[in-house]
């Protein structure tokens, strides 16, 4: 159902998804935002997220308050992702907010903190959005992914390394990190180019770096330059790519991308089973699903003793959820990468070191 909504005198479009509610309507209700891409370039870690948490909102059991989640498609775009969040807590009235991509992070962390309302956003890679009180980031740590990545490709002889990514705040996060990776092991990094989203041909750009040489390339964007991408490199014979932060899972042509590894979290494969069962539609996303299913859940913990959220929040040195323990550094709930491959067009782990 799409709502025009106009709100601090900007009209913008908010397409309202739905609510979950709890069966029992003999507790007070409290309601959690969830603004999430379910349209646009990262719609693969939308519908992921607000399904996961779907399951989540459904497994709750024995809780003091009712829980009702308020869904928002930002469509991957930063401004709108600021505009439901402010209409979450001002209209809504949202207790706590669960977001995706940094975009979207860096947009609301201002909002969350102005209003003491607690954020979590998943699959953010910028550590600028968790700085305040309030503002959380729950994902793979940049570094820990970069040294997978370094890792995997030295094991597969790989001497230098060149960057081929989206120029966004997240990827550049990522991609900075493994630069910094492999120069602190002096591994050259001979080619570089981040490139903008709207850009619909890279024939130029793949040009130049294959004549760079490099053993390994780094890629990562949002489709439907990603997706391009793959066409491009795979008609000009560069086979020598990798991916971090999940590259390849969002790409709408996974396929593009067969026999291409990449870093990534490693989830429960009960919970994988599960989400694939009750949701045969929707493309389970690792970067988004588990992470949105423990949020939910640690944002329940807390509101449901009424706790001061910033404190409870800043109280969490480790928590068990579907990516396995979670550690806390600073305000990042941080969690284990492994690496994966695009196989007969499914995602396989190959390695968990």
């Amino acid at each position: 159902m799409k709502n025009k909504l106009i709100f601090l005198g900007v009209a913008i479009a908010i397409v309202c998804v739905g609510v979950f509610v709890n069966r029992d309507s003999s507790h007070e209700v409290i309601k959690i935002g969830v603004v999430a891409p379910l349209t646009g370039p990262g719609s693969a870690f939308g519908n992921s997220l607000v399904k996961a948490i779907e399951l989540a909102q459904r497994d709750l059991g024995g809780t003091k308050y009712r829980y009702e989640v308020v869904i928002e498609d930002d469509a991957t775009n930063p401004a709108t992702s600021a505009s439901a969040a402010q209409k979450m807590i001002q209209i809504d009235g949202v207790k706590a907010i669960i977001s995706a991509t940094s975009g979207s992070g860096n947009a609301i962390a201002p909002i969350a903190e102005a209003s003491k309302v607690p954020l979590i956003c998943i699959a953010c890679a910028d550590k600028r959005i968790g700085t305040g009180k309030y503002s959380y980031t729950s994902s793979v740590q940049v570094e820990d992914e970069a040294k997978v990545f370094v890792d995997h490709a030295v094991k597969n002889g790989a001497k230098t390394v060149g960057v081929l990514s989206q120029n966004h705040p997240g990827i550049n996060a990522v991609a900075d990190a493994v630069k910094a990776e492999a120069i602190s092991r002096n591994i050259p990094v001979v080619y570089e180019e981040r490139f903008d989203g709207n850009n619909r041909d890279f024939k130029t750009i793949i040009k130049k770096a294959a004549a760079a040489n490099a053993d390994i390339y780094f890629l990562q964007a949002f489709p439907p330059a990603l997706d391009i991408v793959g066409k491009e490199l795979a008609a000009l014979g560069v086979k020598n790519v990798a991916g971090g932060a999940g590259a390849f899972t969002i790409a709408a042509e996974p396929t593009l991308f067969e026999g291409k590894w990449y870093t990534e979290a490693l989830a429960d494969a009960d919970f994988t089973e599960r989400f694939s069962k009750e949701f045969p539609d929707v493309r389970f996303n690792i970067r988004t699903g588990p992470y949105g299913y423990d949020a939910f859940n640690m944002l329940v913990q807390g509101l449901d003793k009424d706790a001061d959220m910033a404190a409870y929040l800043a109280g969490i040195d480790t928590f068990d959820g579907k990516v396995g323990q979670y550690k806390t550094d600073g305000n990042w709930f941080r969690s284990t990468p492994g690496v994966w491959m695009v196989k007969d067009g499914k995602f396989v782990v190959i390695s968990q070191d």
